[in-house]
């Protein structure tokens, strides 16, 4: 990851949600790495947000305290592992 929060115990859905931050002070909250992520509304459907596809939404969801519904799945931007 390009980033990580300074508590180990949390997971990927609860980072975005609540704005994690890492160290340091040319890092970023974790959730401005997200590329686009899958949500549980309410009424039972799921939808794919991105900032292309249902922006406001996904806006909304990045550090929205789950107000949006459940995160599923986060497509997340991270590092190529170094070559050895």
């Amino acid at each position: 990851m390009i980033n990580v929060g300074s508590i180990s115990e949390q997971t990927l859905a609860g980072m975005v949600t609540t704005a994690t931050h890492g160290t340091g002070l040319t890092h970023k909250v974790l959730s401005t790495h997200v590329q686009a992520l899958r949500l549980l509304l309410a009424d039972g459907s799921s939808v794919r947000c991105s900032p292309i596809d249902h922006p406001d939404l996904f806006t909304a969801t990045l550090c929205g305290l789950g107000s949006t519904g459940l995160i599923l799945d986060i497509q997340y931007q991270s590092l190529p592992l170094p070559l050895a």
